[in-house]
C-alpha cells in the first residue's frame, strides 16, 4: 500500500487565510462587545484604562511645560512657544511675577529658575506615584504586612518597618536600614510599642482606602462628561471650564483605545482559534487518498496511477 505526503503549501494557505478571517471577525466582535459600562456603572477595566490615559496625559502636559520653560530660558521669546495653551499658562505666570512688559533678560533669568531636569523628573515621579495603578500596588503591599493582633515587641515592630521601610517613607542614609528604623521609631513615637503599632495599622487602612477614593473620584469626573443612561458623551456648554473640556477629550480617547485594545485581543484570539481549526481541517481535507494495490498486474497499476494523477491535480 502506498501513501502520498500532505500538501503543506495548501495547508499553509488555508491556515493563513483562516487566521486573517478569524482576526477580522474576532476584532469586529471585540469592538462591539467592548462595552465601557456594566449595568448602570462604568466597567472597572475601563476606569483603570481611563486612569492610565489620565496619567499619560498629565505626563505629556508636564513635559510640554518644561520643554517650553527650557526654550524660554534660552531665547526669552514667548513667540518661540508653539503650544498656545502652554504659552498662555507661562504668560500669565510671567505677567504675575515680572509685570506686563518684562525685559528679555528678566524672562530668561526667571525661566532658568523655573526649569530644571531635576524638577521635571520629580514632577513626573509624583504623577506616577499618585496614579490609581500605584495606589492599588501600594495597597496590595500594605495588605501583606501582618501586625500582631495582641501584644508585640519593639523588635517585632521594628522588623516590620525595616522590611517595608520604603512603604513607610523612612529615610535611609549610608544604606543602614536598622539605624534608620531605630531613629524613626525613637523620634516619631518615643519607642512606644502601642503608638508604633497604631501607626502601622493606620497606614494599612489608608493604603487600602486611597485607591477606592481615587477610583470614585475618577468615576465622578467620568459621569460629569458621559451620559450613562444615554450611553453617549454629554454635550458640554460653551462656557465650560478648560479642565472639563480637556477631560472630555481624554474620555473620548480612552473609549477609543479601550475598544481598540479589546478588538486586538479578540482578533488575536479569533485568529488563533480559527487558524488552528483550519489547520486541522486542512490536514484532514488535504490528506491524499490511500492508494491500495491488490497486485502488480498492468490493470491495477493503471488504476493506481489514475487515482494518483487525480490527487495531484
Amino acid at each position: 500500500m502506498a501513501v502520498d505526503s500532505v500538501n503543506n503549501n495548501r495547508t499553509a494557505i488555508v491556515t493563513g487565510t483562516a487566521i486573517a478571517a478569524g482576526a477580522a471577525a474576532g476584532g469586529a466582535y471585540g469592538w462591539k462587545s467592548a462595552n465601557i459600562l456594566e449595568g448602570d456603572e462604568p466597567r472597572d477595566a475601563f476606569i483603570k484604562s481611563l486612569a492610565k490615559e489620565d496619567v499619560r496625559d498629565d505626563k505629556k502636559t508636564i513635559n510640554r511645560l518644561y520643554d517650553a520653560w527650557k526654550k524660554l530660558s534660552e531665547t526669552g521669546n514667548l513667540e518661540d512657544i508653539k503650544d498656545n495653551t502652554i504659552k498662555q499658562n507661562i504668560k500669565e505666570t510671567i505677567d504675575e511675577k515680572l509685570g506686563d512688559k518684562p525685559s528679555k533678560e528678566s524672562i530668561i533669568d526667571y525661566a532658568k529658575k523655573m526649569y530644571s531636569e531635576e524638577d521635571r523628573k520629580a514632577k513626573l515621579q509624583q504623577i506616577e506615584g499618585c496614579s490609581l495603578q500605584a495606589a492599588e500596588k501600594r495597597a496590595k503591599a500594605f495588605a501583606k504586612i501582618e501586625v500582631p493582633k495582641k501584644g508585640g515587641t519593639l523588635e517585632e515592630l521594628r522588623k516590620i518597618l525595616k522590611d517595608n521601610y520604603k512603604l513607610f517613607d523612612i529615610e535611609v542614609t549610608d544604606g543602614n536600614v536598622d539605624e534608620a528604623v531605630a531613629k524613626y521609631t525613637k523620634e516619631e513615637f518615643g519607642n512606644n510599642v502601642m503608638l508604633i503599632k497604631q501607626n502601622i495599622n493606620a497606614a494599612k487602612r489608608n493604603a487600602a482606602e486611597y485607591p477606592i477614593a481615587l477610583k470614585n473620584n475618577i468615576i465622578n469626573w467620568f459621569e460629569s462628561v458621559y451620559d450613562i443612561a444615554g450611553k453617549k458623551m454629554r454635550e458640554l456648554p460653551k462656557n465650560v471650564d478648560e479642565d472639563t473640556k480637556n477631560f472630555s477629550k481624554l474620555v473620548k480617547k480612552a473609549i477609543r483605545n479601550f475598544k481598540t485594545t479589546s478588538a486586538v485581543k479578540w482578533g488575536a484570539a479569533g485568529g488563533g482559534i480559527l487558524g488552528l481549526t483550519s489547520f486541522v481541517t486542512a490536514k484532514v481535507m488535504g490528506k491524499p487518498a490511500v492508494i491500495e494495490k491488490d497486485c502488480d498486474c498492468p490493470e491495477c497499476e493503471a488504476k493506481a496511477d489514475a487515482i494518483k494523477d487525480n490527487e495531484e491535480v
